[in-house]
């Protein structure tokens, strides 16, 4: 496959393999061609991410600070990968909050990296973040305000608020997977919640 991909010159290709295959494999995979390997958001924890970036295998590394460790367990991971000589790409699909985070974080901390942005339709996100895109659909202009710089606009969002207790209490007809929508839903939020709360607690990471 690395070899099929070669004439595109792509800037990378993420997971190739599941992210929890052995460090074998990953290295074959790398020495199969020169196109860098990206991955990193299914990794959780400091020593995860050291040893990924010790193996040399991936030149590309996307923590979700969404997953895992939010601003304060990020901003140092990816001052880490600069350093080694790698990207820092965060990777995050979801909301506002977290797709500002992970923004502030990369401008934070510097280097080459970008953003992932999720172009699925969502709400959660767009109500937050759509007034930080213009001119330009493809930079984010984060502005000099203090926290992720937006306001959250808790009457706009309040038709998406989902009640926790509805998913144990539908109908037998409903089925497994849409219960299960309704919960990610619900976590969804509260991870709004949360993100909110943290960015106000880490400031401290993104001032020079």
């Amino acid at each position: 496959m690395m070899q099929k991909i070669a004439a595109y010159d792509i800037d990378w290709l993420e997971e190739p393999i599941h992210a929890d295959r052995p460090d074998n494999e990953w290295v074959s995979v790398k020495a199969s061609g020169d196109t860098p390997l990206a991955g990193g958001e299914n990794i959780m924890g400091a020593l995860g991410f050291d040893k990924v970036i010790e193996a040399g295998c991936i030149s590309v590394i996307q923590p979700d600070l969404a997953k895992w460790g939010g601003l304060t367990k990020t901003v140092p991971i990816a001052k880490k990968i600069i350093s080694s000589g790698k990207r820092f790409c965060p990777h995050y699909l979801g909301g506002g909050v977290g797709l500002l985070a992970s923004a502030h974080a990369l401008a934070a901390v510097g280097g080459s990296g970008i953003l992932e942005v999720d172009i699925n339709q969502n709400p959660l996100r767009t109500i937050l973040v759509d007034a930080f895109f213009e001119p330009s659909s493809s930079i984010m202009q984060l502005g000099n305000s203090s926290g992720l710089g937006a306001e959250v606009d808790f009457k706009a969002l309040s038709k998406f608020r989902v009640q926790l207790g509805l998913a144990v209490n539908f109908p037998r007809t409903i089925s497994a997977p849409f219960s299960a929508i309704i919960m990610t839903a619900a976590f969804r939020f509260a991870d709004t919640i949360v993100g909110i709360i943290e960015a106000s607690i880490t400031r401290k990471f993104l001032t020079p």
